[in-house]
């Protein structure tokens, strides 16, 4: 049997997703590092805009699902520039 593309395989990648955002923002909210925090944060929001491009050709079929990854992907960004700024407070 011939090796299947890692890229083109349908086998499940194991990777943590935590249940819920606030699940996710509390696991955040324990890294001391806020420069670790934003790489974090900044991490997920991007693995939930892969999702949302993966969706993005069912919008109509699927609107609540583009809404919902669309609300998520604000509320990290904002909660990223919201910690960037604390890190770098104005003189």
């Amino acid at each position: 049997m011939g090796l299947i593309p890692h890229d083109l395989s349908l086998d499940f990648r194991p990777t943590y997703v935590p249940k819920t955002i606030s699940d996710f923002l509390k696991e955040v909210s324990m890294i001391g590092d806020v420069s670790d925090k934003v790489s974090k944060l900044d991490g997920f929001v991007k693995r939930l805009e892969e999702e949302m491009s993966k969706i993005d050709a069912f919008k109509r079929e699927l609107p609540l699902c583009m809404l919902l990854l669309n609300d998520a992907i604000l509320l990290l960004k904002a909660e990223s520039i919201q910690c960037a700024a604390s890190n770098n407070p104005p003189f």
